[in-house]
């Protein structure tokens, strides 16, 4: 994932002094629980405190170093799984695609070609369809990302509305993903999601990231 660089390169100038750089608003919402994140990163396109961006590439630069040196092993066995395997994932159709596609709000990422609302407008178009379905089909046979859906802008988000927003540590980045990133995202967690649902692979005392499920229903 590209994050920290393009980012401040963007927003900032390193020379310039911190005082020069505006703040702006945002006021994110989003209702869907699986893209509550993504909705997040999608509302927050804020410059947010100064700084902010070179406090963000910095520790992103302290945990790359922090990780080339680290040795990775897993002195635990890992555990067997006797359950029912997704041993591959199924073929989307258009039609899916489509109505994947139609389910998101039209909001776009400045990494997107062409804006999201232009895409849902002439998404039934066979050829912008089609070839969609396609990129989306060899990335689920073949196991892999493509790298361009890897990318993302990251801006900073205050954690709490009432903090100071002149205090980089205030806030936290938040990813923004192109769009056909998201989609396809939510099309493998589609198949993902029923595969658990139909072997009852879900624990039931399972509250996060679940639909119909809270803090709430935690207690119960």
């Amino acid at each position: 994932m590209t994050i920290g660089v393009c980012f401040i390169d963007h927003e900032y100038n390193l020379d310039e002094d911190d005082d020069n750089h505006d703040d702006d608003d945002d006021d994110g919402v989003n209702d869907d629980d699986y893209d509550d994140e993504n909705d997040a990163a999608d509302d927050d396109d804020d410059d947010g405190a100064p700084g902010g961006g070179i406090w963000i590439w910095l520790i992103v630069v302290m945990i790359r170093e922090e990780l080339e040196f680290q040795q990775t092993n897993n002195p635990l066995p890992d555990p067997s799984f006797e359950e029912k395997k997704l041993e591959h994932f199924t073929a989307i159709t258009e039609t899916l695609v489509e109505k994947t596609i139609r389910t998101f709000a039209s909001k776009s990422c400045d990494l997107d070609p062409i804006p999201t609302d232009l895409l849902k407008k002439y998404v039934k178009n066979p050829c912008v369809l089609s070839y969609i379905t396609s990129i989306f089909n060899q990335s689920l046979q073949s196991g892999a990302v493509p790298e361009e859906f890897k990318k993302a802008l990251v801006n900073p988000m205050l954690k709490k509305p009432n903090l100071d927003e002149s205090d980089s540590k205030n806030f936290r980045p938040v990813s923004n993903l192109p769009f056909l990133s998201k989609v396809l995202e939510k099309l493998v967690a589609q198949q993902l999601l029923a595969h658990l649902d139909k072997y009852g692979l879900k624990n039931r005392f399972q509250s996060a990231y679940r639909s119909n499920h809270s803090t709430e229903t935690a207690l119960i």
